[in-house]
C-alpha cells in the first residue's frame, strides 16, 4: 500500500511532462506491485506501456527486465503462446545486455511454462540454469521463489519429498530476509507437497492463514482455501470442500489466474464425484477441460480426461436435489468470507447468482460522480451485452430486454440487472442476497475510512457511537455489545461469547483483538469441532518431531502460534473430554506441554471462546 501510494504520488510530480525513461520506470515499477496483488491484467497493461515509453530510450536493461515481467504476467492469465513469444525475446534481450537476474528470471517463467505444458525435460534443464544463476548473484528474493517453482515442477513429476525440500528452502530463504509473502506462499506449497498427511498440511495451513489473513494478497488466498478443501475432503468434509472449491476457483478467476483457476474446478468437479453430484461434476471438468486445451496445459488437461472417463464409466445414482436451505447458507458464507475485498466480493455475488442459482445474465454496474454507467462485473453475458446494459441503465429503465435492474442502497452508485430468476429464488431471497452485498460494500467502505482517519481519543469515543471492526450494527443490543467489548480491550480477561451460528461471533472475537494492545500480534483460530478428536491435542498444543507416525517436522501448535497474540477457540462445547485438563493448565498458568515432549513451556496467549 505504501509503495502503491509513492508511485501514485510521483506520477503526479510528473504530469504531462515527455519523460519517457521516468515514465517506463514508474509503469514497471507499479506493474511489480499490482503483480504481487495477483491483478495479472492490470499488470499486463502497465507492462506494454512502460515498453512503449522504454523504446524512445536507450535503456535495453529496463527494456528487457519489462519483457520478462510482461512474459510472466501474459503465463499467468493462460495467454501461453504469447507468454513464450515475449520470453523468448526478452532472453535474447537479457543476454545481449549480460543481465544475469533477468536472464535467470526469465529462464525460470520458461521452465514454468514448460512443465504448465508437460515438457519436463527442458523444465528441468532450464530451471537449473536459472537456480545456478539466481545463487550467482546472490539475490534472495528471487532465488526463495525461483525456489517455489524447481517445487512446483517436483510436484507435478511426483516427486513429493524432494519438493517439499525445495519449499522447505524457499521457506527459510524467505524467514531470513523477511519477506512476509514469501514465507506464506513456501508454507502454502509446503502444505500441499504434503497432503498425504492430513495433518501434517493442516499444522502448515493454521500458520499459513494467519499469514494470509495479515498480508490481504488474493492469489494467496486462493491457494489458502484450494488446500483447505482439499484437507477437508481427506476428512470426509465433502460439504465444506465444495464450498471451499468453489471460492478458490471465484478468487483465481478474479485475479485473471486462469491455470490456477482451472485447478481450482478441477478439484471441485472430483468433489462433487465424490458426492455422487454427477451433472456439477461434469460442469465443473469440462470447462477444466476447455481452459486446459486453450492453455495446452497438457498434464492438468490428462488428469481431467481420466475424470471424465470415470464419470461416464461408473453409474452412479443421481444425488437428491441439495435442500434449498443448505445451498443459501453455503452461498452466504462464501458471501461473508469474499469481504477480503470488494472485488472479491462483487465477483462471488455475481458468481453466486449465476451458477449456484442459473440466472443469467448478472451484472453490477457503476456509476461515477456525472458519468455515464460501466460494467463492473459480469457473468452470463459477453462483455458487449454488458456494455449495452449500461446504456440501458443510463436510460433510467427499471426493467429492459435482458431482465430487472435494481439500484443498490450502499455507499457507492452501483447497479444490479440480472436475467430471469426461476420460481425456487424468490424475491425475498434476491433482496436477501443484496442485502448481504450492501453490507459487505458498506463495510469495506468503512475500513478503509477507518484505516485512513486519525485514531479518536477516549473522549471522543465515549461521546461517539463505538465502532466494531468488521461489524456494521445500529441496535441498542449491539451498541451494548460493543461498549462491553471496549470495557475489556486493555485486559488480557479470558472472554466466552454466544450466540447462534451465524451472528458474528468470530467477527466480535477479531474486533476485540484488533482494538486490544496485541492487535499487531497473531490472532489464530482454532475450530474444536471441525478437527477429528485424535488430532486435536497435537494441533492445539503442538509435538515432537517424530512423536507419532506423520509427524514429520516439529510444531509449536496452534497456541504456540499465538504467543503474545490472541487464540480463538470456536465451538469450545464441542471440545473432547480428554483434552480439558491440558487446556485447564494453560489457562491457568499459561503452559503447554507438547506431545513428545516432556517439559512444559511458557506462552502468552489472550483466549477468546465461542459456543
Amino acid at each position: 500500500m505504501q509503495a502503491r501510494t509513492a508511485f501514485d504520488a510521483a506520477r503526479e510530480v510528473i504530469g504531462q511532462a515527455d519523460e519517457p525513461l521516468l515514465r517506463g520506470s514508474l509503469d514497471i515499477n507499479l506493474a511489480a506491485v499490482v503483480a504481487l496483488e495477483g491483478n495479472w491484467r492490470a499488470s499486463v497493461t502497465l507492462l506494454e506501456s512502460a515498453l512503449t515509453h522504454l523504446q524512445r530510450t536507450h535503456q535495453p536493461r529496463l527494456i528487457a527486465n519489462a519483457r520478462t515481467n510482461l512474459g510472466y504476467s501474459l503465463l499467468r492469465l493462460g495467454e501461453m503462446q504469447r507468454a513464450k513469444a515475449v520470453l523468448k525475446i526478452g532472453l535474447a534481450e537479457a543476454r545481449a545486455c549480460e543481465v544475469l537476474l533477468v536472464e535467470a528470471s526469465t529462464l525460470e517463467t520458461l521452465g514454468e511454462l514448460s512443465f504448465l505444458q508437460g515438457d519436463f525435460t527442458t523444465a528441468v534443464s532450464l530451471l537449473r540454469q536459472a537456480l545456478e544463476m539466481m545463487r550467482a548473484t546472490r539475490v534472495s528474493f528471487n532465488l526463495a521463489q525461483a525456489q517455489i517453482t524447481w517445487g512446483r515442477c517436483l510436484l507435478l513429476i511426483g516427486k513429493s519429498a524432494q519438493a517439499a525440500e525445495a519449499f522447505q528452502t524457499s521457506l527459510e530463504t524467505s524467514e531470513h530476509i523477511g519477506d512476509a509473502r514469501g514465507q506464506a506462499a513456501a508454507r502454502l506449497w509446503l502444505a500441499e507437497a504434503r497432503l498425504t498427511s492430513a495433518a501434517s498440511a493442516q499444522q502448515l495451513l493454521n500458520t499459513a492463514r494467519a499469514e494470509v489473513e495479515q498480508l490481504v494478497n488474493a492469489p494467496l488466498l486462493g491457494h489458502l482455501r484450494e488446500l483447505s478443501a482439499r484437507v477437508a475432503l481427506l476428512n470426509g468434509q465433502q460439504s465444506e470442500a465444495i464450498r471451499q472449491f468453489k471460492q478458490a476457483a471465484s478468487i483465481h478467476e478474479m485475479t485473471g489466474d486462469r491455470y490456477r483457476a482451472a485447478v481450482a474446478s478441477y478439484h471441485l468437479g472430483l468433489a462433487y464425484l465424490q458426492v455422487g453430484d454427477t451433472a456439477r461434476a461434469a460442469e465443473a471438468l469440462e470447462r477444466t477441460r476447455t481452459a486446459c486445451r486453450e492453455m495446452t496445459a497438457i498434464p492438468l488437461l490428462e488428469l481431467t480426461e481420466t475424470a471424465l472417463q470415470q464419470l461416464t464409466a461408473v453409474s452412479v445414482p443421481a444425488p437428491a436435489h441439495e435442500p434449498q436451505a443448505e445451498q443459501i447458507v453455503a452461498a452466504l458464507t462464501r458471501l461473508l468470507e469474499a469481504n477480503f475485498s470488494r472485488e472479491l466480493l462483487l465477483h462471488e455475488f455475481s458468481s453466486i447468482l449465476h451458477r449456484e442459482f442459473d440466472i443469467a445474465p448478472v451484472i453490477l454496474l457503476q456509476q461515477a460522480a456525472r458519468e455515464e454507467w460501466t460494467p463492473l462485473v459480469y457473468q452470463g453475458c459477453t462483455g458487449q451485452e454488458a456494455r449495452d446494459s449500461a446504456r440501458q441503465l443510463q436510460r433510467r429503465g427499471r426493467t429492459g430486454e435482458r431482465g430487472e435492474i435494481l439500484t443498490l442502497r450502499s455507499g457507492e452508485r452501483l447497479a444490479l440487472q440480472f436475467g430471469p430468476r426461476g420460481e425456487d429464488f424468490s424475491e425475498s431471497l434476491l433482496r436477501l442476497f443484496v442485502t448481504h452485498l450492501e453490507i459487505g460494500l458498506e463495510r469495506r467502505r468503512w475500513q478503509r475510512e477507518t484505516a485512513a482517519a486519525p485514531a479518536l481519543d477516549p473522549v471522543a469515543l465515549a461521546s461517539h457511537q463505538l465502532a466494531l471492526p468488521g461489524l456494521v450494527y445500529n441496535s441498542a443490543v449491539m451498541r451494548r455489545i460493543a461498549e462491553q467489548v471496549h470495557s475489556i480491550r486493555s485486559s488480557s480477561i479470558v472472554v466466552l461469547i454466544t450466540g447462534e451460528s451465524g451472528t458474528g461471533k468470530e467477527l466480535v472475537a477479531r474486533a476485540i483483538h484488533t482494538l486490544s494492545t496485541r492487535a499487531k500480534r497473531p490472532f489464530a483460530t482454532f475450530n474444536c469441532a471441525a478437527t477429528p478428536r485424535e488430532l486435536i491435542e497435537s494441533q492445539l498444543f503442538g509435538h515432537r518431531r517424530g512423536a507419532f507416525t506423520g509427524a514429520v517436522t516439529e510444531s509449536v501448535g496452534i497456541i504456540g502460534e499465538a504467543d503474545k497474540g490472541t487464540l480463538f477457540l470456536d465451538e469450545i462445547g464441542e471440545m473432547s473430554r480428554e483434552i480439558q485438563p491440558k487446556l485447564l493448565r494453560f489457562l491457568q498458568d499459561g503452559e503447554v506441554q507438547r506431545v513428545g515432549h516432556t517439559s512444559a513451556h511458557k506462552v502468552d496467549v489472550r483466549v477468546i471462546a465461542a459456543t
